[in-house]
């Protein structure tokens, strides 16, 4: 007589990959201050980059909205020179400190573009827009990219 077959046990399932290392932005944390959903473009991002689409929704007279997250090894020896150094992109009187690790800004950039920098350690993360989502302030995008900066593991 033969008795019912048990089904093989189920193989554990492995973990999701990490996420690429330039993909540091908290997503949610972003969306709820922006009001846009961003979405990490996971065919291209890498540990040295990582683009964060607002969507075609989004998109303004300037062109599609994104953010490019980009993780680069500091080029000066002390950290105020490597900030000094990168904030010479900002448009004067734009620029706010983003008091974290070794420091940081947020600031414009030309037109309405929005440019932060954060040095932790050796490295720097950059955080660059290349629009204005239609339905956003400048303001808005420079203040959820510094508490995104603010909020960054040192």
């Amino acid at each position: 007589m033969l008795g019912g077959c048990a089904a093989d046990p189920p193989l554990p399932q492995a973990a999701p990959p990490d996420p690429p290392a330039a993909c540091v932005l908290n997503t949610a944390a972003l969306d709820s201050a922006t009001k846009v959903t961003w979405t990490p473009d996971q065919s291209t991002a890498s540990d040295t980059r990582c683009v964060y689409d607002a969507g075609p929704n989004a998109s303004g007279p300037a062109g599609p909205a994104f953010l490019t997250v980009s993780l680069f090894a500091r080029t000066q020896a002390d950290a105020a020179a490597e900030r000094e150094s990168l904030a010479q992109l900002c448009t004067g009187g734009s620029r706010v400190d983003v008091n974290k690790a070794d420091g940081g800004f947020v600031c414009r950039g030309g037109g309405d573009l929005v440019y932060g920098a954060l040095v932790r350690g050796d490295q720097v993360v950059q955080v660059t827009s290349s629009a204005i989502p239609a339905t956003m302030a400048v303001d808005t995008l420079a203040t959820a990219i510094s508490d995104q900066l603010s909020t960054l593991p040192s």
